[in-house]
Parts: C-alpha cells; sequence; structure tokens
C-alpha cells in the first residue's frame, strides 16, 4: 500500500564540476547533508566508488501527495512502464527540475536549489509498504 509519501531521487554526477562552492562546503568530502523544513526533506549523499568518484544521490521528499502518479501528472510527465523508462535524463528531466525548484519557493537557501538545478537524472518512486505481516520467531527458522 502507499505509504504517504513520494521521492524525487536523483544523481549529480559531478559536484565539483556542476555545483558552486557553498554547496560544496556543505557536502565536504565523501559527506552527506539534509534540510528539513515544511514538511520536506531534502538529502544529498555521496555514492562514488573511489576517491575520484564523486557521484552524489538527492532525494527531494514529498508527504503531502496522494501517488507518485499524481506528482508525474502535476510535472506534464508520464508515468513510466518500466524502471529503466522511469529514469529520466531527457527533457522529461528538465520538467522535474523546474517542478521542484517553484515548489522550493523563496524557503529553501540557494545552494540546495544549486543541487536540483546540478541534477544528471531523476526518477520519481512512491514509498510502499507491505501491509500486515506476521514475523516468525527464531525457532521457525
Amino acid at each position: 500500500a502507499f505509504g504517504g509519501t513520494v521521492h524525487i531521487h536523483g544523481v549529480i554526477n559531478s559536484p565539483e564540476a556542476a555545483c558552486g562552492a557553498p554547496l560544496l562546503a556543505r557536502l565536504r568530502k565523501y559527506g552527506s547533508v539534509a534540510g528539513y523544513g515544511r514538511g520536506y526533506l531534502i538529502f544529498l549523499q555521496r555514492f562514488g566508488a573511489g576517491s575520484n568518484d564523486g557521484r552524489t544521490c538527492c532525494f527531494y521528499q514529498l508527504n503531502h501527495l496522494d501517488s507518485a502518479e499524481s506528482l508525474l501528472d502535476e510535472i506534464g510527465v508520464s508515468p513510466p512502464s518500466s524502471r529503466a523508462s522511469g529514469i529520466m535524463t531527457d527533457e522529461r528531466l528538465d520538467k522535474v527540475k523546474r517542478w521542484v525548484l517553484h515548489d522550493m519557493g523563496e524557503v529553501f537557501d540557494e545552494s540546495w536549489r544549486d543541487a536540483i538545478r546540478s541534477l544528471d537524472r531523476v526518477t520519481v518512486r512512491g514509498e510502499f509498504t507491505h501491509g500486515e505481516t506476521e514475523l516468525r520467531e527464531a525457532d521457525d527458522a
């Protein structure tokens, strides 16, 4: 069942090449940084495989939507038909960036807006739970 949260999950391939000094100072080398407000969460974390791999993920979390599909409809992007088609690197990426920047308004610091402008790809996903479940006892293993 839909858990009530939608994530816009993106990747910045090279923050050092794409982002300004204020964001890089917050992120720091090999770091993570998060911002909270208005029921939103934005989170950046480096995940690259080596010291020269600065890839950084970005999560923009929304807690006031009915579904990922309703957000995609609001943005003007068709729902994906597969995982691969949900990875947006084309004009859909630009639409998502514009929507997020508008959604942020003037509430978010410019360094967060810089992160959104620097995204190289995004996906939009709803958070789902598995519903009621029974945990097995240790002796049932």
